[in-house]
């Protein structure tokens, strides 16, 4: 056992001092100037703590001779570590470190070591397994100064914490939580307890403050504090090293007692032995993948998931497809029950924030996020807002934030910001992958998210700009083509109006209503590309006439094709003037293959045309309605669907006004 506790107190020291060496490095490598006094406390204390567990593994490994020296080398070394505790807490607060506050927080330590190595600190060490000590008048003022230090720093340390805000409150939390319970290990142990007679457990100290340098060092770096994140990082950390030691028992162990070599060789040999396998085989490595695997699966799935959304964000120009993919992906990944994303909008001189889209939030009472203080946090701190890290109010104003928050389920909200703009922010209530709160990696990864969110959501109302722009440009050349049509003036706002009858009469959804109106609007855009004698040519058509009107359905889906979101229109336009039974133009689709956006616009577009006078009709300018109601269903199965056929003829018997009214279609010349 003495052997064991020795030896594990070694590998502890050779960690810290691996800790110490690894931030010296990364201080360098980095140039990390807003953590670097952070850093360098860090490394000092890894080092005493290094030297602390160093001095404890011998003593337990020595012979009795050296028990005294080296335990008064373990008093001293814990006296600066104690120190170095109280600079540590000061620079988590972000206090300035200066010269004169350095040195007075070493001075009572140099004093108190001086006691502590002279007869009046400690004067004889009766064994170290269990620790039993002499001691004289003097000791009882270290030990009082270690327990004074370190209850010191527990205080500064929470009262910090509880003054600090946003992530980096979210960020230290578990390492608060350590450094809490290793000082109250501590000062039971090395502090209360020796006072009282009792120094039998301080031996087991050197654990207690290896777990805790291993948490500062991470800190130091911004790592992820998720607790199982916590607990894979010290794992990872301690698992080879804790592996070496138990390696060169066990080699210990069988050369002493079925080699019988003496022990002191019998080690030597050991150590040797487990450097060789270390150095040459991967086992670092291999342990790491086996934790990740075991305790980071389901974290790390979540998080590519995520990744892949960014990634995918830049492909989506659709504003409602974006947002939805997002709020799936988020689900997706995290398993969140409330959802928000809330866009600004301008009204008059003033900006709202209105919810564009959500998952759980259909019993909202408001879709208007109306807390200024959480907006003008956003817009000046840019950064996540946390609920429960929100401490700078009063506890009622703390709990009418909550309430107001509770009416969307917000614990996280992130904001979607372009330069200095504020375009909106993501709201999401709680993590439910795997049980636990959300961390620095999982807020840092869905700030990442946001921050790409918003530069799609800038793209998509630049496209839609763009879009809009567009759609008047060939808005306008239509009409310009009814101009040059005297024939075609208002044909199509009435097939509009046809078009728009028929499929809501099928119950299509709005999307597709939208989609058939704009066909409809520009289906004859093509035709500003055929010559105007053949558009007001009184005699029938040549072959080669006719097959240049024939071109006007592709030149129109050809016009649109800059637009990547009007795929469907041009679909429609292009395909109107085939034929149900596959003789139509250009394709010759039939039956189903034709898009029932073109099915509905040929019933339309042909009855309008019947109605409608022509230059090339001499004896009879134009059909009766019920004449070219007859016309279709004389057509059913050959030109037309027979299905939209009767549909149609079904609209305009139960509302024979359509044809002369006026019907606006505003509402959608816009979308």
């Amino acid at each position: 056992m003495l052997i064991f506790c020795g030896t594990l107190g070694l590998f502890c020291a050779l960690i810290n001092f691996f800790i110490g060496i690894s931030l010296l490095i990364s201080i360098k490598k980095q140039e990390i100037k807003t953590t670097r006094n952070l850093h360098y406390i860090v490394t000092l204390f890894s080092f005493l703590g290094g030297i602390w567990c160093l001095f404890r593994g011998l003593q337990l490994l020595s012979q009795p001779e050296n028990y005294l020296i080296l335990e008064r080398i373990c008093l001293t070394t814990a006296l600066f570590l104690t120190s170095t505790a109280i600079l540590l807490s000061y620079t988590l607060q972000g206090i300035d470190l200066k010269f004169s506050r350095i040195g007075l927080i070493y001075l009572p330590a140099i004093l108190l070591a001086i006691i502590g190595f002279s007869n009046t600190g400690i004067k004889e060490i009766i064994s170290v397994c269990p620790l039993k000590r002499v001691t004289g008048q003097g000791y009882k003022f270290v030990s009082l100064w270690i327990s004074f230090s370190i209850f010191w720093v527990l205080y500064k340390t929470i009262k910090g914490y509880q003054n600090l805000k946003g992530i980096r409150k979210l960020q230290i939390q578990y390492f608060i939580i350590g450094f809490s319970i290793t000082l109250a290990i501590g000062a039971i142990l090395g502090g209360i307890l020796p006072l009282f007679g009792y120094d039998v457990l301080i031996p087991l100290i050197p654990y207690s403050v290896t777990l805790f340098i291993i948490a500062s060092s991470y800190i130091t770096s911004k790592q992820p504090v998720d607790i199982e994140v916590f607990i894979y990082k010290i794992l990872g950390f301690s698992s080879a090293p804790l592996l070496f030691a138990l390696l060169i028992l066990v080699f210990w162990f069988l050369l002493r007692n079925f080699i019988y070599l003496q022990s002191q060789i019998a080690f030597l040999i050991s150590i040797i032995t487990t450097a060789i396998l270390y150095i040459s085989l991967p086992v670092k490595e291999r342990v790491n993948t086996t934790l990740e695997n075991i305790i980071l699966r389901k974290k790390i799935k979540y998080q590519n998931l995520l990744k892949e959304t960014s990634s995918a964000l830049v492909l989506i120009l659709e504003m409602d497809k974006l947002l939805n993919f997002v709020i799936h992906s988020i689900r997706e990944a995290i398993g969140c029950r409330k959802i928000g994303i809330f866009l600004a909008q301008k009204i008059e001189e003033n900006t709202i924030y209105k919810l564009q889209a959500s998952y759980g939030l259909s019993d909202a009472r408001t879709n208007i996020f109306s807390n200024k203080k959480i907006i003008k946090l956003l817009e000046t701190k840019r950064e996540p807002f946390i609920l429960d890290s929100f401490f700078n109010l009063t506890r009622d104003e703390y709990e009418e934030l909550k309430k107001e928050l509770g009416e969307f389920n917000i614990l996280l909200i992130l904001p979607l910001l372009i330069k200095n703009e504020l375009l909106g922010f993501i709201t999401i209530d709680e993590k439910k992958t795997d049980g636990n709160m959300f961390d620095i990696s999982d807020i840092e990864i869905l700030q990442t998210l946001a921050n790409d969110l918003a530069v799609a959501i800038k793209n998509a109302q630049l496209y839609k700009e763009l879009e809009n722009a567009y759609i008047h440009i060939t808005r306008a050349l239509s009409i310009a083509l009814e101009t040059k049509d005297a024939y075609t003036i208002g044909h199509s706002d009435n097939v509009t109006k046809y078009a728009l009858a028929i499929a809501k009469r099928m119950n299509l959804p709005e999307k597709d209503l939208l989609c058939i109106t704009q066909a409809a609007m520009l289906h004859d855009l093509g035709k500003i590309g055929v010559h105007d004698y053949i558009l007001n040519k009184p005699d029938k058509l040549s072959p080669e006439e006719w097959e240049e009107i024939k071109l006007h359905s592709l030149k129109g889906a050809e016009i649109l094709k800059p637009l990547t979101s009007f795929n469907e229109i041009a679909e429609i336009i292009k395909y109107h003037h085939e034929h149900y039974d596959g003789s139509g133009y250009p394709k010759k689709l039939k039956g189903s293959e034709i898009p029932l956006g073109a099915r509905i616009l040929a019933v339309a577009d042909a009855f309008d045309a019947m109605i409608s006078d022509r230059p090339y009709r001499k004896e009879k300018t134009k059909l009766t309605v019920q004449e070219a109601l007859e016309e279709l269903k004389r057509n059913k199965g050959t030109q037309f669907s027979p299905e939209i056929v009767d549909i149609f003829v079904s609209v305009i018997e139960e509302n024979p006004n359509i044809v002369l009214s006026q019907k606006s279609t505003k509402k959608y010349e816009n979308a």
